[in-house]
C-alpha cells in the first residue's frame, strides 16, 4: 500500500497530493471496515457469535444509550429525542432478556443509518412502547428519523445482506455497504425478537425492534 501511495503522489501535482492521499486513506478505511463487517455477519449467520443474555430494564438501557450517543448525534446537527413513555409504578417497567453489548451494536447501526439520511436540522427519536400479541407482551424499541424516507417497495429487502437501497435524492449522498441492517436483523433474531421498517417513501423512516418481555428483575 505504501508503494501505491508513493506512486500516486509522484503522478499528481503537489497541490493535489493531500486530496489524493485523503481519498486513498478514506477508501482504505472503508474497505477494512467492510471486511470486518462481512466477517462478523458471517459469524452471526452461522451461530459462531456467543451471547451473554441477562434480564434488563429496557427504559434504563435506552436512557444509558441515549446519554452515551447524544453528543454524537447533536454534533451532526440533529436533535436526538428520547421518549420512553410513562413508566408504570410498582416494578412493571418492561424487562427483556438481551445481550446488552449486541443490542447496543444493533441500535447504534440503526441510529447511524438514520444520521446518514437525515439532513442537518432534522431529528432522530428513540422510543419505547409496549405491545401485546396473543397474550405476550413485547417491548418495542423504535428509531424514527425525519430523513428522506425509504421507497415502500424496498422495505422488504433492506435487511438482506449486501442490499443497498437507493433513497430518493441520495444519488450524491452517503452510501453504505449493505451490511449494517443485515447485522441488526441477525442480532435481533438471536435475541428472540423481530425487526421491521416503515416509511411512506416521502419523509422519514421508522425501524422497530420487538423483544418479548420477561418477568421483572
Amino acid at each position: 500500500m505504501l508503494g501505491y501511495v508513493e506512486a500516486v503522489r509522484d503522478m499528481v501535482k503537489p497541490e493535489r497530493n493531500e486530496q489524493y492521499l485523503r481519498y486513498i486513506r478514506d477508501n482504505t478505511i472503508r474497505i477494512h471496515r467492510m471486511i470486518e463487517e462481512l466477517s462478523f455477519l458471517s459469524h452471526l449467520e452461522t451461530g459462531q457469535i456467543s451471547y451473554r443474555m441477562e434480564k434488563v430494564r429496557v427504559a434504563r438501557f435506552l436512557r444509558d444509550f441515549h446519554g452515551q450517543y447524544e453528543l454524537v448525534v447533536r454534533d451532526a446537527g440533529l436533535d436526538f429525542v428520547l421518549d420512553c413513555g410513562e413508566e408504570a409504578p410498582g416494578g412493571h417497567a418492561p424487562v427483556v432478556e438481551m445481550d446488552v453489548q449486541r443490542l447496543e451494536q444493533a441500535l447504534f447501526n440503526l441510529v447511524s443509518n438514520a444520521m446518514k439520511f437525515t439532513a442537518s436540522g432534522g431529528s432522530i427519536r428513540l422510543t419505547l412502547r409496549i405491545e401485546e400479541v396473543r397474550g405476550t407482551r413485547y417491548a418495542v424499541v423504535g428509531v424514527e428519523d425525519t430523513g428522506i424516507g425509504i421507497p415502500p417497495d424496498q422495505l422488504e429487502r433492506i435487511f438482506e445482506r449486501n442490499y443497498r437501497y437507493d433513497r430518493p435524492g441520495s444519488e450524491n449522498g452517503p452510501t453504505g455497504n449493505g451490511l449494517g441492517l443485515a447485522i441488526c436483523r441477525e442480532i435481533v433474531i438471536a435475541s428472540g425478537g423481530t425487526i421491521r421498517a416503515e416509511s411512506d417513501g416521502v419523509m422519514g423512516a421508522s425501524f422497530m425492534i420487538s423483544l418479548p418481555c420477561v418477568q421483572a428483575v
